[in-house]
């Protein structure tokens, strides 16, 4: 009787969230703002004032094709396993623990190192003669580290609320910020950057800026992992992943490549664009 509420007690808790936890547990992983303010630069230093068009195109070209794996797989496997799940159900036991484990390493360790050094450099771009104290990166990277260990020690509940909470501002940051710089670019505005004339038609220029781009979109899928903490995760979770990509896709990436294309100075000083380490914090 005592090793059965063990298991039970070691158990993740059913029926903690719902469609907008869902939502924005995608939403974090891909981390708008910092796509924004550091790594729109590497899709504009090889699609230059094509940058739009790779943004406008990557979405429905290539990310729904990866999103639809995910959306068919969560019909039937709802498992905080994600992508483990999936391989064990496709392929066997073998291909789900050796995905399982790449999904830890990809988990905890690209996406961990991402938001630290993401922290600490936005912090060097604020202030860069702090770099004189030295070590002082170490207590930096601890703040979010720290931070993000509190939210997620108390609950997964409480973790992706604050996700979605905080997620809703950057949201309407990001959005509100390109609709003023849009609106105050005037004439200057124009339809050209949705195509490949900045580029001089060079379609070799498009996918290799489409193999850039698409690392703004990483982590779009990361709610398969929800399946066993979701309300009617098969239901929810297919939502999660439609719905997440609007809210990806539209208000900050694909207009904020727009409205930081164009407004950089014009597209005659794109180059200096895709050299910036800061063009969203500019």
């Amino acid at each position: 009787m005592a090793a059965s509420q063990e298991n039970i007690s070691n158990r993740l808790k059913k029926d903690q969230l719902g469609l907008w936890h869902g939502i924005f547990q995608s939403f974090s992983h891909v981390a708008p703002a910092a796509e924004v303010a550091i790594l729109i630069t590497g899709t504009a230093l090889v699609a230059e004032g094509s940058t739009p068009l790779v943004f406008l195109l990557a979405p429905p070209l290539i990310v729904l094709l990866w999103l639809n794996t995910n959306y068919q797989f969560s019909k039937k496997v709802a498992s905080a396993g994600g992508y483990s799940a999936f391989a064990r159900a496709g392929l066997g036991k073998v291909t789900g623990d050796m995905t399982g484990w790449l999904f830890f390493f990809n988990e905890f360790l690209t996406y961990t190192g991402f938001a630290l050094l993401s922290f600490a450099a936005f912090v060097y771009l604020l202030t860069p003669s702090i770099t004189s104290v030295t070590y002082i990166w170490i207590p930096i990277t601890l703040i979010p580290l720290l931070f993000s260990t509190v939210f997620v020690y108390r609950g997964v509940r409480l973790s992706l609320n604050y996700a979605a909470y905080t997620g809703f501002i950057e949201t309407a940051v990001l959005t509100i910020s390109a609709v003023i710089i849009i609106f105050r670019l005037g004439h200057a505005n124009t339809l050209s950057v949705f195509t490949a004339s900045p580029v001089h038609n060079d379609l070799s220029l498009i996918g290799l800026g489409l193999l850039f781009g698409l690392y703004s979109y990483g982590g779009t899928g990361s709610v398969v992992a929800l399946g066993e903490e979701t309300k009617q995760p098969n239901t929810t979770i297919r939502k999660a992943i439609i719905y997440g990509w609007l809210l990806v896709v539209i208000p900050p990436l694909a207009l904020n490549a727009y409205a930081l294309t164009v407004g950089w100075g014009g597209l005659n000083n794109i180059s200096s664009f895709g050299n910036s380490p800061d063009p969203g914090g500019n």
